[in-house]
C-alpha cells in the first residue's frame, strides 16, 4: 500500500513538474516575442519617395529633432512656418501613433495619405482614442521630394494631385 501510494506521488510530482516548465517556457517565449520587434524599429521606405519623406519629417520631428523636421519642407512651407512654430507644433505627436499609407504621385506632386491617432486620458468607459487622417502634399524641387502643405497646420496653396 505504501508502494502505491509512493508511485502516485512521483507520478504526481513529475506531472506538476513538467506542467511548471511547460508554463515557464511558454512566458520566456511570450517575452521573448515582445522583445524582438521592438528592437527592429518602424519599417521606412525610402528615402527618395514621397512616403519615406513623410515617415522621416513626422519620425524627427515625433523624436524633437526639429531642425530635421525642418529640411525636409520645401522653400514655399518654409516661408509659412518657421522652425519654432514647427516645434511647437509637434508636441502634438507625443503619446501618438502615426500611420503613413498610400501615395498618389502625379508629374512632380505628390500626396500621402496620413492617420494620425491620438490617446488620451483613461474615463468613465475606457482610454479615449481618435484618428485625424490627412493628406500630405509633396512637390519635388531640385529632384528631392519636399512637403509643402498638409502636415501640422500646413495648408496647401495649391493641391499638385486632383485626383
Amino acid at each position: 500500500m505504501a508502494y502505491k501510494l509512493r508511485t502516485r506521488v512521483q507520478r504526481a510530482d513529475a506531472g506538476l513538474l513538467i506542467l511548471i516548465l511547460g508554463g515557464g517556457a511558454l512566458i520566456l517565449l511570450g517575452l521573448l516575442a515582445l522583445a524582438i520587434p521592438s528592437r527592429w524599429g518602424p519599417q521606412l521606405a525610402p528615402p527618395t519617395t514621397p512616403e519615406g519623406v513623410v515617415q522621416r519629417f513626422y519620425l524627427a520631428a515625433y523624436n524633437g529633432d526639429f531642425d530635421r523636421a525642418y529640411s525636409y519642407l520645401s522653400q514655399d512651407a518654409k516661408r509659412r512656418i518657421s522652425a519654432d512654430d514647427l516645434e511647437q507644433l509637434g508636441s502634438e505627436l507625443r503619446g501618438s501613433r502615426i500611420q503613413v499609407g498610400m501615395s498618389k504621385v502625379q508629374d512632380d506632386g505628390a500626396r500621402v495619405e496620413v492617420a494620425i491617432t491620438r490617446f488620451g486620458p483613461v474615463g468613465p468607459f475606457g482610454p479615449e482614442e481618435w484618428t485625424e487622417r490627412r493628406d500630405v502634399y509633396l512637390r519635388r524641387e531640385a529632384g528631392t521630394w519636399k512637403i509643402t502643405g498638409g502636415a501640422f497646420l500646413l495648408v496647401p496653396k495649391e493641391l499638385p494631385v486632383t485626383k
